[in-house]
């Protein structure tokens, strides 16, 4: 187990995505190179033969009433001549060990299968939901006090969205910060591979007295049917600051001429699509989950976020896989902050590592987890959990990592 050199980068990815089942595109390691340091991959060998990948992404990631980093873990495999001997183990120890002993408070990712992470106390603490529905069938009143709405080249969307996102994402947990190396590789590089057969991104800005104040980047699938245009926008993100801005936003994606059919694969569970259009059920929806988390130091992952009401919670945290977390916790909160240490105090709830995880962001019930046997505890103790744990938005990652 060690990471990768340069010279080590296109084995690396031949190894990763050939795994997935795809290809290496030609410029993929220039762009890897400036975006995942090398120095936070764990990369299994036996002898000179690269048998498992993993990588581990420096991101900051938006938090209830806050931001704290998050230890990304990305291109995980394993290749088939090798699976089960314990690769994927020893390079998520390497991965867990690492970010605790950099004083990272917290892990996440994009899980490929539900069933892998759990056991490593990852929980799914963000689900995304994938939208679709034929435009000209679902009604959108615009606002002629809206804002304005204008299409940007590339040049000019490199100006425009990162700081529309930055100001945009402090308001939704889950959300991570981008590098300007991470918007260049992964929003504003597009190469024909990527597109699926439809257009390059388009970019659509929404400004409000010359400041915008959203944007949405989609493609156009061109299709004809007898004569008829079945076209497809393919939606690929959809940002705003304010519910006026989305509006206006979604009312423009859903009257582009030629193309009716409209999809976006990962929307957050609470867009206002479903409450400003004037027939909800037009709307197809499948709910999944996201992003996944793992509290990598409990005491500084629970001061690190606000909390919605004041209150006081004893947790027994099972943490079998970090036994660094492993113990009861007085979580106290005054004024939306909390003060968390460390208790010997008879516990309030118990909860695994991974359940608390999926708390941790505020898009899961207590009350639910209880009733699934995976909180145990009074019922008071529960709704106080409810209240204390809860927040105003969904949480939702914007991209998969």
């Amino acid at each position: 187990m060690r990471p990768i050199t340069e010279g080590e980068v296109p084995e690396f990815q031949r190894v990763c995505v050939e795994t997935f089942g795809g290809e290496v595109l030609e410029d993929d390691v220039a762009r890897f190179v400036s975006t995942h340091p090398l120095d936070r991959t764990a990369t299994a060998f036996e002898g000179a033969t690269m048998v498992g990948t993993s990588a581990d992404m420096p991101f900051d990631l938006t938090v209830p009433g806050g931001v704290l980093p998050l230890a990304g873990l990305t291109m995980v495999t394993v290749r088939p001549t090798h699976r089960r001997r314990g690769v994927m183990l020893s390079m998520i120890r390497a991965y867990t060990d690492q970010a605790h002993e950099r004083g990272d408070p917290l892990g996440g990712l994009w899980a490929a299968e539900w069933p892998i992470y759990g056991r490593f106390g990852f929980g799914a603490a963000a689900d995304k939901a994938a939208i679709a529905f034929d435009g000209p069938r679902l009604e959108i009143a615009s606002d002629p006090a809206g804002p304005s709405l204008a299409l940007l080249d590339t040049a000019a969307a490199r100006e425009v969205l990162p700081e529309v996102y930055r100001r945009a994402r402090v308001h939704r947990p889950g959300m991570l910060g981008r590098s300007d190396a991470w918007w260049e590789g992964r929003h504003f590089h597009d190469p024909p591979q990527w597109r699926h057969g439809a257009s390059a991104n388009r970019f659509v800005v929404a400004s409000r007295a010359a400041m915008p104040t959203g944007y949405a980047v989609y493609r156009q699938k061109s299709e004809w049917d007898g004569g008829h245009s079945v076209g497809e926008v393919r939606v690929t993100e959809v940002i705003a600051v304010d519910g006026a801005t989305e509006q206006a936003l979604w009312q423009y994606l859903s009257r582009i001429d030629l193309f009716p059919r409209v999809s976006w694969n990962n929307a957050p569970t609470d867009t206002l699509l479903a409450w400003i259009a004037t027939d909800n059920r037009r709307i197809e929806r499948r709910i999944g989950d996201g992003l996944w988390l793992r509290l990598l130091d409990v005491v500084a992952a629970l001061t690190g976020r606000r909390y919605r009401a004041d209150g006081t919670l004893v947790l027994r945290v099972v943490d079998e896989y970090c036994p660094w977390n492993d113990g009861s916790y007085r979580l106290a909160v005054e004024q939306g902050a909390a003060e968390c240490r460390r208790t010997d105090a008879e516990a309030d709830l118990t909860l695994t590592a991974a359940t608390l995880a999926a708390l941790y962001l505020g898009g899961r019930s207590a009350t639910v987890l209880a009733d699934a046997g995976l909180v145990t505890g009074a019922a008071g103790a529960v709704t106080t959990a409810d209240i204390l744990f809860g927040w105003d938005r969904a949480p939702w990652c914007a991209e998969v990592f």
